[in-house]
């Protein structure tokens, strides 16, 4: 047996407390980075409690799904049924296929969604509301997002026909890389660039969490930066003009030391003041040849800043 094979048929028994353990070892330490090298001052640790009370509500959802989404995988794998049975490949290249396959529809996908269909926009709110993005926004989830996201990567499995291994592996990258491209750890701009190249770099998805449009729907990959290159949302912003938040809400301090507010907006977002946003057709696509530019702005409804129309070219030569 060869070492991959050892190691996908480790993955596939692996208990839940084993699979916890790794998973809350990988957040863990990289929490602790930030503790000491995060680029932002303000109170963490509080924030940190916040979004670990609203990541307990996804947990519960995770783990309910969890038991007929490994069970499908086996059972398509004994099957031999999805996409990846059609043709002979090596083991390697089929994991590989199966974690950029999942990283597309489950990530990318569904993510496109969640900020281009209304009713699912709603629910993704709560996560794009943190004015303060580190490795704890990545968990920032609504449950009714969660059970959205839980289906994709069922028909992710089914259609693909991922195994048991190949599936475990993809959720702990998938995890793990989100914790990683949402930290207030900001590499050398060279740094991020040159690794934005093939993944998805904390530069890269800091651009995302722009509180307006166009940034806010551009850069939607989680693991792989071609997904955004290949559909034409990717994008470029330097750190220093990204304001955190989003404006279809109001801002809240208050909200945001509240786990039973912040609850609230991810379950009934119009409770919390959700209103949809303007959409012009400039905005809605990040290929445009300009955009505007953050640097200044003056106040619109709900305290969000609206920036001046300074055209600024998308830096799409990043992709070539």
């Amino acid at each position: 047996m060869t070492p991959l094979e050892s190691l996908l048929a480790w993955l596939a028994q692996i208990s839940t407390a084993q699979r916890a353990a790794i998973i809350a070892g990988g957040f863990a330490a990289l929490f602790a980075l930030e503790l000491g090298l995060g680029a932002t001052s303000f109170a963490r640790m509080r924030h940190a409690r916040t979004n670990l009370a609203l990541w307990a509500t996804t947990l519960l959802v995770n783990a309910a799904f969890a038991g007929a989404t490994l069970g499908a995988s086996f059972a398509v794998s004994a099957a031999h049924f999805g996409l990846l049975h059609v043709i002979a490949v090596p083991l390697w290249a089929e994991v590989v296929l199966s974690i950029a396959w999942m990283d597309l529809l489950v990530a990318y996908v569904h993510h496109r969604l969640a900020h281009g269909v209304p009713l699912l926009w709603q629910f993704h709110v709560v996560h794009h509301s943190d004015a303060y993005v580190d490795s704890t926004t990545a968990l920032r989830h609504s449950p009714v997002e969660a059970v959205q996201r839980a289906l994709m990567t069922m028909l992710g499995v089914v259609v693909l026909g991922v195994s048991p291994g190949a599936l475990v592996l993809y959720q702990t990258v998938a995890l793990i890389s989100a914790q990683w491209i949402h930290s207030d750890l900001h590499l050398p701009a060279w740094c991020d660039r040159l690794l934005s190249l093939v993944f998805v770099s904390p530069g890269m998805h800091r651009v995302h969490h722009h509180c307006s449009l166009p940034w806010t729907d551009a850069n939607y990959s989680t693991i792989f930066s071609l997904w955004d290159c290949a559909f034409g949302t990717f994008a470029s912003l330097a750190t220093e003009h990204v304001q955190f938040g989003i404006d279809a809400i109001p801002d809240s301090s208050e909200r945001e030391r509240s786990a039973r507010r912040l609850l609230r907006l991810a379950l009934v977002p119009a409770m919390e003041g959700y209103r949809r946003r303007p959409r012009s057709a400039s905005a809605a696509s990040p290929s445009a040849t300009s955009a505007p530019v953050a640097g200044s702005g003056t106040t619109g409804p709900f305290g969000a800043t609206v920036w001046n129309d300074t055209p600024v070219p998308w830096k799409s030569s990043h992709c070539e």
